[in-house]
């Protein structure tokens, strides 16, 4: 169904649900926060918010993710670039409580931005023109190339997947998910590359939540061809926070520009450890896959306020989707696993 204006009803109760178009804004500071029986003031609200915006562009040679994250007394923005042909990654970083991060609450027409000394990167949701476009000044350093360039994700055929979810008490999670046809230009230290839309996608992962203070999920979300030549893609996630994944998740398989609603993730990593192969998909087999990785970025944070371990690796995915029109080979994906427990 379609969204309305707010997941927030103006009773400050949640329109929990599944949706195919977002939201005009998301503001989870308008979610009543209690101590006791006293209603906490919208400021202190706030703090318990968290936004992010993730996008992870995959082309036929390169990897790249970006984010925008503000914790609210802690923001955070990399820029992560792994050749697959060469086998060679590389990031750019930065964090602190006063970096010049925002994320913006409208996906209609909002903008992020960060920018510090050689850092700048600027994303513009404009889905009421059925776009996002993405701009990338990022200086190199050292060892680590430089990356400028300008994305557009086309937003205007691709059916995206909306969740309003509960997240522990007094919680909620708002979700919005879209693989996307990407086009533009990128130079890479002194490569110049261009984006094909037919064979270039960028997963989008906006993220608005009021987590518990313990929260943990595993997520994935890769895409390719299915065996007969369609563009494929997934988001399967499990999240401790929500008490009825049954019913209520994030999870879906985009098979050209549809979206299929899946049941609830399993995520099963091999005994040997998380850096080899996995196993995933969904509790009623209707999706089975494999994962092995190909290299990956991990951060442990302890900043006083919030500590956090996190670990994400790329790799490759492969497996079959049963449909409702017949069996769907996914033989070559590529994508993200995750790993997340934080402490807020």
């Amino acid at each position: 169904m379609s969204g309305p204006g707010q997941p927030i009803a103006a009773d400050g109760t949640l329109h929990l649900g599944r949706y195919h178009a977002p939201f005009a804004e998301v503001d989870l500071a308008a979610l009543p926060l209690r101590c006791g029986r006293w209603r906490l003031p919208r400021p202190v609200a706030a703090l318990r918010a968290k936004a992010w915006q993730h996008i992870a562009v995959v082309t036929p040679r390169y990897l790249i993710g970006m984010a925008w994250v503000d914790a609210a007394y802690l923001k955070t923005s990399w820029l992560y670039v792994y050749d697959r042909e060469r086998a060679q990654a590389f990031e750019h970083h930065r964090r602190g409580p006063r970096l010049d991060l925002r994320v913006n609450h409208r996906l209609g027409d909002g903008r992020n931005q960060v920018r510090a000394r050689g850092y700048a990167m600027s994303l513009h949701n404009f889905l009421s023109e059925g776009e996002h476009t993405v701009h990338l000044a990022v200086d190199g350093q050292g060892d680590k190339a430089s990356v400028q360039g300008t994305l557009r994700c086309d937003a205007a055929h691709t059916l995206p997947l909306v969740v309003v979810l509960p997240a522990g008490p007094q919680g909620a999670m708002v979700s919005y998910k879209a693989p996307l046809p990407c086009s533009g230009e990128l130079w890479i230290g002194d490569e110049r590359h261009r984006l094909d839309p037919e064979q270039c996608t960028a997963i989008f992962d906006v993220h608005h939540a009021r987590y518990p203070h313990r929260t943990q999920w595993q997520w994935a979300t890769c895409v390719g061809r299915s065996g007969t030549g369609e563009r494929v893609a997934l988001n399967l996630t499990t999240n401790a926070t929500n008490p009825d994944e049954a019913r209520l998740n994030e999870n879906a398989l985009w098979l050209g520009e549809r979206c299929f609603p899946l049941a609830a993730a399993r995520f099963v990593p091999d005994p040997r450890g998380a850096s080899h192969a996995w196993r995933l998909g969904t509790v009623d087999h209707q999706l089975s896959l494999s994962f092995i990785p190909t290299g990956g970025r991990q951060e442990n944070l302890n900043a006083l306020v919030l500590r956090s371990r996190f670990a994400q690796r790329h790799g490759s995915f492969a497996g079959v989707f049963h449909s409702p029109q017949g069996v769907v080979e996914i033989p070559n994906a590529y994508g993200l696993l995750e790993d997340h427990l934080s402490h807020w």
